[in-house]
């Protein structure tokens, strides 16, 4: 197994149907946001026959300035100008794929694209909201709005690429509930997770703060094309995902603009007490520029830098543990004074943190590790791997995590992606639902092979070809319970007619290849988990 972070989430097919503008007695007018004109790009046809409204390339934010926190709201645009979304440069955020990646994105490997001109988000309308007032009391005051961050690795991806709701509007107008759907690029790599503690004027994580105002852009605008801001879910897989948790899990002196979130596999290996190693990835940027100072950086041309990025993320060694990608430990989120003051894990007021939301869905797939770890020469390379992310753990303690595992000899990887699955993906999952049982749900997925990122397929499920799951009707269930979620329908019951409840004392849904399945969490992955939590949170082990 390579030991690359592969993002799944990205096969999702970015294909649609552009439909003419036709389907309403006139053309939608353009949506005036106050500080600028937009009008829709185009109009995507579900396989129903179903039309969305999309809004392309909204700025969110002023254009970006390197190294620095977005600047929101945005400034007035040109005056009397409708904007359509069409832009002659690439509206992506700066991304490089890695090496490797060809088998899973076909076309993408090594491929490095985007501008750093890139704080955009698209709006996905149902043409029923634009096209007549409901008179509906459920829809009077607006829809429930999904605002999606995507999955990217910390290093690669965007709001377009790969991703079509088509098929999950097309289930849920079917059902009567239409939903606005908000996507939003964020920095990544070097211009999103880099910076410098001996020099102030590099802020860190810049890509969180995008993913910050962007939701705020929806709290403050979703109105104007039909949406509810008190209705808003923010949500994401993996890199995503993990934004999402960090945002929920912030100070109460940060104004959370959500009131729901769905965490999708959250991929986060926070790094705590790491000056030393933040400043070496910052001195890799340095060297690979050949500068000496952050003057030279930021003279930078576009294009020199982008290849910079490139190189950092496919041609030298990462040492991150898992999650994310680049020199060091890797670009990712670290502990900040204002967003991040410390590991979710370690917040002893992380239920009060999290009380600001009314629900949450936190989930997992069952096999999270297996191609995002590093797993080669198991189990004697093992004591490396916990280094990476614990770099002062004893042997003592490595010898502790290592008698929490059980692998068969014939498949000593197995270890790797086990540590990987819990230390990255799903033990600080299961804090969160911990620390606020009452209104969080969580679910597994066991259908095989149960890979990151393969839940995604059966929530944006469109067609056979394009999203193949093991069960069509396992995924229309699935986009089911979304809708119910968006909805706030309580009691939230599955196919079955039982109810999936909150977490409790160790409640979640099992979505097995037989179907949904309510379970109880086995005490032996709970204990597990509060082991490995107690050793994360430790900065004795230099997280």
């Amino acid at each position: 197994m390579r030991p690359l972070f592969l993002h799944l989430g990205l096969l999702l097919s970015s294909t649609t149907i552009a439909a003419p503008l036709t389907g309403c007695p006139r053309d939608p007018k353009p949506i005036d946001l106050g500080y600028t004109r937009h009008q829709v790009a185009y109009q995507n046809l579900t396989n129903s026959g179903y039309l969305i409204n999309v809004y392309k390339n909204i700025r969110f934010a002023e254009p970006a300035e390197r190294f620095h926190r977005p600047a929101f709201p945005p400034l007035w645009d040109e005056p009397g100008v409708v904007r359509s979304g069409n832009y002659s440069q690439d509206t992506q955020c700066v991304s490089a794929v890695p090496q490797g990646a060809e088998a899973l994105f076909p076309g993408l490997n090594g491929t490095v694209f985007g501008n750093e001109d890139c704080l955009f988000l698209d709006v996905y309308v149902p043409d029923v909201l634009s096209c007549q007032k409901s008179t509906s009391a459920l829809h009077s005051a607006g829809v429930p709005v999904l605002h999606w961050l995507h999955g990217s690795a910390y290093t690669f991806g965007s709001k377009e690429l790969g991703f079509t709701p088509l098929g999950l509007f097309d289930q849920l107008l079917s059902q009567g509930t239409p939903f606005i759907l908000v996507v939003s690029n964020y920095r990544m790599g070097l211009y999103g997770w880099a910076s410098s503690p001996s020099d102030e004027t590099t802020q860190p994580n810049v890509g969180l703060y995008d993913g910050l105002a962007a939701l705020k852009w929806s709290e403050r605008y979703i109105h104007h094309f039909g949406g509810d801001p008190s209705r808003l879910t923010a949500g994401g897989q993996s890199t995503g995902a993990a934004m999402v948790e960090l945002l929920s899990a912030s100070p109460d002196s940060v104004d959370l603009p959500f009131q729901h979130a769905f965490l999708s596999s959250p991929a986060l290996s926070l790094k705590a007490n790491v000056t030393e190693r933040r400043q070496d990835v910052f001195d890799s940027i340095l060297s690979a520029a050949n500068c000496s100072s952050l003057v030279c950086l930021l003279d930078m041309n576009e294009g020199a830098l982008r290849e910079i990025n490139r190189y950092l993320i496919n041609d030298t060694p990462s040492l991150s543990g898992g999650g994310n990608l680049g020199p060091g430990i890797g670009f990712g989120p670290i502990v900040d004074e204002f967003l991040v003051p410390e590991l979710p894990i370690a917040n002893p007021t992380l239920d009060k943190s999290l009380s600001r939301l009314r629900s949450m869905i936190v989930a997992n797939m069952a096999n999270e590790g297996a191609i995002t770890s590093s797993d080669r020469d198991m189990p004697e390379a093992f004591p490396e791997l916990v280094r990476r992310i614990l770099p002062s753990s004893t042997n003592e303690i490595i010898s502790t995590i290592q008698s929490l595992y059980q692998w068969p000899d014939a498949a000593p990887e197995q270890l790797a992606w086990q540590w990987t699955a819990d230390a990255v993906f799903a033990c600080h999952s299961l804090a969160l639902a911990k620390a606020a049982n009452t209104s969080t749900r969580r679910y597994i997925m066991s259908i095989p092979p149960a890979y990151h990122g393969l839940d995604l397929f059966y929530y944006f499920f469109t067609d056979e070809e394009t999203t193949p799951v093991k069960d069509v009707g396992i995924a229309q269930s699935l986009q089911t319970l979304l809708w119910k979620f968006l909805y706030q329908v309580e009691p939230l019951e599955i196919d079955s007619g039982a109810e999936w409840p909150f977490y409790g004392t160790g409640s979640f849904l099992n979505i097995t290849a037989a179907g949904l399945e309510v379970e109880q969490l086995d005490d032996k992955e709970s204990r597990r988990c509060d082991i490995i939590n107690r050793i994360m949170a430790d900065p004795e082990n230099g997280i």
